[in-house]
């Protein structure tokens, strides 16, 4: 999705029908030069069924009641790649942006409140509204699914953040980028602030029946999946669906987290930008020693000793943050002493 990676969620409740009065608001329109049609199955919807749903009890959690036994479903293709770059359209215009992009404890950015408005996101609001989406969704989860009464909820979308922060969530449009291949992820993608802390924080979900759709390309993608909590205490790393792909979760009555990954292009980050901070501190350190040469001062012993230092901080962080330090502390609070004892290594 924007500056960021984008393993989105562009819809967070169980599909609805709606009734003939809004249906209207949902025609095509074309604002600003770009068009969006309207949703046609034939052309937007490429459904296929998952290949297996995971029960409750395999995972040593407690059915819940009057629900069936139905924890998540493996990822299965639910809209064409050209149903997803519509949405994406519709969803990175910065007109569209300026008003929806939000953040709070949990998700540093999500997109959301649009489907309140009847004068927003037409296409997406067609496409999970159609019967042949609600139809394929049913099939998908092995069961008809209760529409919920409110439509606040449709197209919700998660974005993982880079270092351009919010701010590079602007430089998205409707053609996902490809993620970079894990031999060049480490030297093409550099860390942020952000990359210590999941997508979408531990949690669960405010309706029973949540639909993830994934409108980035994860087709070599490390690292994006789903974390679950079973009754073990174990953690579970659900793997995301592909481009367009829809995963079904009970997300109401499962504790998940959605975790970052590593090596997504889109989020518009390099590591030559670390590279460049650095040589520019050291040139500054460099202009600093020349004009005391010139004014023939003595190098001050602690302020070189300081400046290395602070160096090599800098380089330590850095690596720390280029890379997994512990596998089973993915999606989790990162101790203090942890990164601690590797910085003082």
């Amino acid at each position: 999705m924007s500056g960021v990676q984008v393993a989105v969620h562009p819809v967070h409740i169980t599909p609805q029908q709606p009734d003939s009065a809004t249906i209207k608001d949902f025609l095509p329109r074309a604002t600003n030069g770009y068009n969006i049609p309207r949703f046609d199955p034939q052309i937007h919807l490429n459904f296929k069924p998952p290949a297996a749903r995971y029960s409750f009890t395999e995972l040593g959690l407690d059915k819940p009641r009057n629900a069936p036994d139905v924890c998540y479903t493996e990822p299965f293709q639910l809209f064409s790649e050209e149903g997803v770059r519509v949405m994406r359209r519709e969803i990175f215009r910065k007109e569209f942006l300026d008003k929806y992009m939000r953040s709070w404890s949990r998700a540093p950015c999500y997109i959301g409140g649009h489907s309140a408005n009847s004068e927003e996101a037409s296409f997406i609001k067609q496409a999970w509204y159609h019967p042949a989406t609600q139809a394929a969704i049913d099939e998908a989860f092995g069961t008809g699914l209760k529409p919920l009464e409110r439509h606040c909820d449709i197209g919700y979308a998660i974005v993982q953040l880079g270092e351009g922060g919010t701010a590079g969530v602007y430089k998205y449009n409707e053609i996902p980028a490809k993620p970079q291949p894990p031999s060049k992820a480490a030297t093409g993608i550099s860390k942020s602030q952000w990359d210590d802390v999941p997508i979408d924080g531990w949690h669960k979900d405010q309706v029973p029946v949540v639909c993830v759709v994934m409108l980035s390309d994860i087709s070599n993608m490390q690292g994006g999946e789903t974390a679950i909590k079973t009754g073990q205490g174990n953690l579970i790393k659900a793997r995301g669906a592909n481009l367009g792909g829809a995963v079904l979760m009970q997300g109401g009555n499962l504790e998940h987290a959605a975790l970052r990954a590593s090596n997504c292009s889109e989020r518009y980050a390099h590591l030559d930008y670390k590279l460049k901070r650095l040589r520019d501190r050291v040139n500054l350190a460099c202009e600093r020693v020349a004009r005391q040469r010139a004014g023939n001062a003595e190098l001050n012993r602690d302020e070189i000793d300081g400046r290395v230092k602070e160096q090599v901080g800098f380089l330590k962080q850095t690596s720390w943050e280029l890379f997994e330090r512990d596998e089973s502390l993915m999606g989790l609070e990162m101790p203090d002493g942890v990164l601690r004892d590797y910085l003082e290594d």
